[in-house]
Parts: structure tokens; sequence; C-alpha cells
């Protein structure tokens, strides 16, 4: 399973997978007996990942899927942002790496009215980290460097942990809870005792709806770095069909960039 935006590919992607599985099962793309919980395992460049896609009411519901281990590989960089100081992040991964930050601006909370705050500002935390520190995976030397900060604020809702908004690529801003991104903030807050293992919580995204239900279920160590093993649970619907054709004749027939 490989995953990539509009500009790159990605390790590995949460809501993707969510989405991926419900729709193979709807579709009748994978064995299927009928049961109530039909499990896939797939292959990604951050390890395997097995979902479990469920049925309610003879309907495909919901996919959980156990990802790959997640952990805190700093705490406390400092970061600079307009107009506050004392802003830090955390480094950490959830199927790919993350700057957490909490988000300082309490008169400009996190929602789509203050998209092109967030953007700018998610990457100019990603660059100030890439360029003072080396991000690796300490068991996978493929995976390095960052691409996603995350801001995170107290949730609207009150039986969710938090809301957030993860930055990415260029500045693009993931509407959802995130699946990696649920999986390393659980890692966080873990590494900060603010949850334990065996613990379900709930996040929030960008939109403050769709929300992911979270739960470490153990630890791990990956050569010298401990790690927690996430399960993440959501939902998607199938809203439409693409096909694009290659034609050898068309000059732009495989896509251009303009920034």
């Amino acid at each position: 399973m490989l995953w990539c935006d509009g500009d790159d590919f990605m390790e590995m992607c949460g809501h993707g997978t969510i989405a991926l599985s419900m729709a193979m099962v709807s579709h009748g793309m994978v064995h299927d007996d009928g049961g109530d919980v039909v499990k896939i395992r797939f292959e990604t460049p951050a390890g395997p990942v097995t979902s479990e896609v469920g049925r309610e009411n003879g309907q495909v519901a919901w996919t959980r899927f156990q990802n790959v281990p997640a952990f805190v590989l700093a705490q406390d960089v400092p970061v600079e942002l307009p107009g506050v100081e004392g802003v830090v992040a955390d480094i950490a991964f959830g199927g790919n790496f993350f700057a957490v930050v909490k988000w300082p601006y309490a008169d400009k909370p996190i929602g789509p009215d203050n998209g092109r705050m967030l953007s700018d500002l998610g990457v100019m935390v990603k660059d100030q980290i890439n360029a003072k520190m080396d991000v690796q995976h300490p068991t996978k030397p493929h995976i390095r460097g960052l691409n996603f900060t995350t801001f995170w604020q107290e949730p609207d809702h009150a039986d969710s942990l938090y809301r957030n908004v993860h930055v990415f690529s260029d500045g693009k801003l993931d509407r959802s809870p995130g699946g990696t991104g649920t999986s390393m903030m659980m890692a966080v807050f873990e590494a900060r005792g603010k949850i334990g293992l065996n613990q379900k919580i709930r996040s929030e995204g960008l939109l403050g709806i769709g929300r992911f239900e979270g739960e470490l279920i153990g630890e791990t160590m990956l050569g010298s770095q401990r790690a927690v093993i996430p399960t993440v649970k959501g939902t998607a619907k199938v809203t439409g069909y693409a096909k694009w054709l290659l034609d050898d004749t068309d000059p732009i027939g495989r896509g251009f960039v303009v920034r």
C-alpha cells in the first residue's frame, strides 16, 4: 500500500487506510466469508498494518487498524512563532514524523476560518525542525525527515482528548483527525503521563466532526527506542470513481507542477 499527496510519497496514511479498507470490503475486493468483521493485512513502507472492517446491519460501517509502532523521538524542541515566546515541539512518529505544537493563539482557534494562518505557521515549524535536527527512524533508515506539523488545542467535545490539525507538504491541511496523527498523538500524551495503555481516546480534526477512536494496546522496542502499539477506528464513505488516461502523444499527459 503506497500513499502520495500532490507533492510526494509518504510512508503511511491512516485515514486513507480506513477508507481503502472499507472500499475494498464493500466492493468485494478481498476474501470475505460474510462475517461481522473482515481482516485485511497490508504492507507499507512504514511496516505491516492490519485493518478490521466491521459490519452493522449487513452494511460496512467502520474500520479499526493496528498501526506500526509509535514513539516520541524528542520533547520540548524550541521553535519560533510570531508574537509568542516559549513555544516548543515534540517530535513523534506514528507512521510519519510529526512536530507537535500546542496551539498558542487562543483568539484564533483551530478551524477552517484560520486555515491560511495554520498553513503558513505549520510550514514554518516544519522548516525549523528539519534545519536543526536529523529526524531518523531508529530501525528503518529509509524513513527520515519531517513532513508534518501538528497543532493541537483543547477539544470541543467533552469526551474528546484534543482537537488538532495536521499541516503537511507545502502547507496542505488535513481535515480529518488523522490516523497516523492519532497514533503519534497518543504516544505523545502517553509519554507525558496523560493517558495510559488500554485507554480509549477520541480525537477531533480541523472541522470538529468525523472523530476517530484510538487506543494503545501494548508497547515494544525499536532498537533502543521504546514505542507503543496504536489502534485507530474511524469510518469513510465512497463518494465517487475516477479514471485517468495516458496518451503518449499528449505533451503534458503525465502531469505538471506550477509553483
